[in-house]
């Protein structure tokens, strides 16, 4: 009868064993899961930064080329200013507004006073040139 119990013992703790194993492996599982979850998560939020910073800086751009156009214009004939541009920026002018696109595509405009701009601006141009001739404005770079 004590042989019977011992090998009762036994198995039972061999059985406590090997539930603590799949206890454990099913946390480590969970805990694996929740790191991968956040890493993926934490590379979107990263992406998506990015493309805001991208789209403001266009937006900020745009912004300042239309307010120193405005300047030169309201300002009279013979205006002119220098602008420093990051590269990668295409400027362009429709409808009374600056449009300015940044090499992943964002498109961002600001409103001119001015109903007639001259853009001369060669593609990777850092400095801008923005002067008033007899009452128009000429953009180029």
């Amino acid at each position: 009868m004590k042989k019977m119990k011992a090998k009762e013992m036994k198995a039972k703790e061999m059985k406590a064993k090997g539930q603590v194993s799949v206890e454990f492996f099913i946390l480590f599982v969970v805990l694996i899961t929740i790191f991968i979850l956040f890493v993926g998560l934490t590379n979107q939020f990263g992406f998506i930064t990015k493309q805001i910073i991208a789209k403001e800086k266009s937006n900020y751009i745009a912004l300042n080329i239309a307010r120193i156009v405005n300047a030169v214009f309201i300002s009279g004939n013979g205006t002119s200013a220098v602008l420093s541009i990051p590269q990668n920026y295409t400027i362009n002018y429709q409808a009374r507004s600056i449009i300015v696109e940044d090499n992943i595509g964002n498109i961002k405009s600001a409103p001119v006073l001015i109903n007639n701009i001259n853009l001369s601006i060669s593609s990777g141009a850092q400095e801008l040139t923005i002067q008033n001739i007899n009452g128009k404005v000429f953009i180029g770079g």
